[in-house]
Parts: C-alpha cells; structure tokens; sequence
C-alpha cells in the first residue's frame, strides 16, 4: 500500500512564464493494491497479501479493498506505509518521482503463510518480483506445488538487478517496454523481440505493454502477437499498468484465452488513462469475471 500525491501542472500565475500553479491530488497507490481494487471493480473475488500500516490510515486503505471485494491477509509495516510522489505533465505522463518504501524485508513468507489456505484455489497469483526473494523463491516452489499460475510483475530492477532465478519458470510476466529492455540490458529494444527474448529464457508467457502503441504477447517457442490500441484522451497514465494487469488475469482466471484477456486489459487501462486518480471507479463491469486473484 502507498499513498499517492501527485503534481499536476494548471497553469502559469500572471504572463506566460510566470510562476506555476500546480494541481495536487491524494490518494491510494501501490501496485498490488491498485490491482486488487481494479480486480474488484471487474467483479472478480481478488485477496491483497502485503503490509499495511496501524491507526486510521491503515483502516482507511484497507477499507476502500474490502468494500471493492477484496479479502485482506495484511500485517503493519513498522514504519508505516509507502508514499509516492509524482509529477504528471500537460500530457498525462509521468514527468518525475520519489518514493518512499517499507523496509524490503518486511514482506516475508511468514505473511504470504497466512493466505495459503484461501490461495489453493486461486486462479491466479500475481506477485511484485522486487520483494524479498527468499519469499519470492518460496512462493514460487508453493504455486508449482499446488497447481496455481504465477504472474509476475517487475519491479525495483533498478534496486536488485533482473533477478533471473525468480523470473524463470513464471506463468507469466507482464510488463511495459522500459521494463522489458531494462531486464534484457538492451535499450531501445523493440516490444515483440522482447517478448520472445523474455520467453526464451524459460518464462512461459510474457506480455509487453507500450502505452499508446498497445501491448505485444509471445508464449514459449511461438511468435509475438500485437494488440493496438485506440487513440483516447489522456490525464494520467499512472495506474494504467496496474489495471492492465487486472484485466488480463481476470479474463485468464475467468477462462478467456490469453487474446481476449489481453484485450480486456487493454479496455481497462484505457477507462483508467482518463482518471486523475491511480483507480477508476469506471472499470466496474467491463467484463464479467469468475477469478480469484490475489
């Protein structure tokens, strides 16, 4: 869970040029935590297994999941919640951040052990590969050995590096193109040669976002697919990720084939590219969904 505050540019104060006025708006952020709500609002039954924080801040957030239909297996971080600040320009994209994260060990398996008995019959479980990697290793021998899909986000490549080991042998991975060369340490590196680049190192299916170019998927030994988009107003693009990610496993988890749950994240992401805010309340009935993902 984190807090969002974002800088939103309004205007110049007096002649062009002049001082600038700026627009904040709050909320709540967090990867795991915007998948869950979305998957929520798309009518699946999602669990978010994570770090929360005590007092009424904590009670906050974790009331927005549940009414969102979200089952909750939290334990405080010792300093609280993350908080991410974030500068969006006239175009909607992210023009700079900070962020403030809990301690990475917190998130251990002693907290994930807590969600295993609801977790076995998950459709699905999606996973930030920039938490604490004995968990992540340990998650990932438990998913195999009880049959359950593992999707998996990259995050904090930056702080830890690719981390091939956690990567190979996942489900699925998903992830936007920056992500996709930063793995690969090949910049630039066009979207569907990445997919297929990402699955020969054993991964089973991978997905490439591209914002406005639309998303490039390849399953292990076949070809890239390509899936664009239409052209929509943009406020924000924080967030659009996240609730790509939703859509696509709930259609997985809901039995449409990888096409359609593709497209139906591309739907949601293009609903949530036109809130200000990291969630869109309009995603709700995009699509019916039977999945349990957490």
């Amino acid at each position: 869970m984190v807090r969002d505050r974002k800088w939103l540019r309004a205007d110049d104060l007096g002649p062009p040029g002049g001082a600038r006025v700026w627009h904040l708006v709050s909320g709540h952020g967090g990867i795991g935590r915007n998948v869950c709500e979305n998957l929520g609002r798309l009518g699946a039954e999602p669990a978010f297994v994570g770090l929360t924080e005590p007092g009424a801040a904590g009670e906050e957030f974790e009331r927005r999941l549940v009414d969102c239909g979200t089952r909750l297996f939290v334990r405080p971080a010792t300093g609280g919640i993350g908080r991410f600040d974030c500068e969006i320009d006239r175009a909607g994209e992210l023009a700079g951040f900070t962020i403030r994260l809990p301690a990475s060990g917190e998130l251990g398996w002693d907290v994930v052990a807590t969600a295993t008995d609801w977790l076995r019959t998950a459709g699905m479980v999606v996973v930030e590969t920039g938490l604490p990697e004995p968990m992540l290793h340990r998650l990932r021998s438990w998913t195999r050995s009880h049959g359950v899909p593992l999707c998996g986000l990259p995050t904090r490549v930056r702080d830890f590096g690719p981390r091939w080991t956690v990567l190979t042998g996942l489900d699925l991975l998903v992830l936007n193109r920056d992500e996709a060369a930063a793995l690969l340490d090949r910049p630039g590196v066009d979207p569907a040669e990445a997919a297929v680049r990402l699955t020969a190192r054993g991964i089973g299916t991978v997905v490439v976002t591209s914002g406005a170019a639309g998303a490039v998927s390849a399953e292990r030994g076949g070809p890239p697919r390509a899936y664009p988009v239409e052209t929509v107003e943009c406020a924000d693009t924080t967030g659009a990720g996240d609730a790509f990610v939703a859509g696509l496993a709930a259609g997985l988890g809901g039995g449409l084939p990888l096409p359609a749950a593709i497209r139906l994240g591309l739907r949601a992401s293009e609903v949530t590219v036109r809130c200000l805010w990291s969630t869109c309340s309009l995603v709700s009935g995009l699509a019916p969904a039977g999945v349990r993902c957490p």
